[in-house]
């Protein structure tokens, strides 16, 4: 169990987000957190090895003594691997720094994440409903240029598939087609700046809603020698270039 500020962040989305508390459940499912008076957000996040739902409660308002009742529903195991044998020149590096994402169509916005494992497998538990599915770059629990590496693989995709689940359903997933995107960042008299947070995203069009809530956008960090690079399906893409705090 998650416990936030509900105020704390400029949006809906939590990646990068701190909780303010954080434990598991008793046996019973028992949960107590102390707090102050404020406006909280609570995610309860159940095992893995469950199919057992996720659920978040938000705008809890606090004043004193505050007890919750939350029931938690179960839903369908989407499991599966990617296609490895779609490309000669995929790795154990480029398996495990992506992830499945699905989005709900309808009737939620439901929304979960699985890592990959080095085997190419993932698997994650969703309502009936029908989805957006995808592969996206891994995103860092915490925000910060400092645990990005520059020669960390970076996948960065704006392709995904529509899937409709009503029961367990075990999916292969293709492995795109993806193209070196590498460059270098000087500063005005032409020397290496290294350490720039590199942000790339796909352009901006009428499926900008849909890309922002897949979070398909990848960040990564020049080298020594100013270079970087990332690996991108065919399209039109944005790129931000952040200089290092040093400068």
């Amino acid at each position: 169990v998650l416990l936030f500020d509900q105020f704390a962040h400029e949006s809906d989305s939590l990646v990068g987000a701190e909780p303010l508390r954080e434990l598991k459940t008793g046996v019973k499912g028992d949960f107590s957190f102390s707090v102050k008076t404020g406006v909280y957000r609570l995610e309860v996040v159940p095992a893995s090895a469950t199919r057992i739902l996720g659920h978040s409660l938000s705008e809890i308002k606090v004043t004193t003594n505050t007890n919750l009742n939350i029931s938690l529903a179960t839903g369908s195991i989407v499991s599966g691997r990617i296609n490895t044998l779609s490309s000669s020149e995929l790795t154990v590096e480029m398996l495990t720094a992506t992830e499945v994402v699905v989005l709900g169509i309808e009737p939620s916005s439901y929304k979960a994440i699985s890592p990959v494992a080095e085997d190419g497998s993932f698997s994650l538990v969703v309502p009936r409903g029908k989805y957006h599915i995808a592969l996206r770059c891994s995103q860092p629990e915490i925000d910060g240029r400092e645990i990005l590496t520059p020669a960390k693989f970076k996948l960065v995709s704006t392709h995904s598939d529509v899937i409709t689940i009503s029961n367990d359903v075990d999916l292969t997933l293709e492995w795109p087609e993806l193209f070196l995107f590498e460059g270098e960042i000087v500063d005005h008299l032409g020397q290496p700046v290294a350490n720039a947070l590199v942000t790339v995203g796909p352009a901006a069009s009428r499926h900008s809603l849909l890309l922002s809530e897949l979070s398909f956008s990848a960040k990564t960090i020049s080298d020594e020698g100013g270079r970087f690079q990332l690996s991108l399906e065919s399209g039109a893409y944005d790129i931000v270039i952040e200089p290092p705090d040093s400068l």
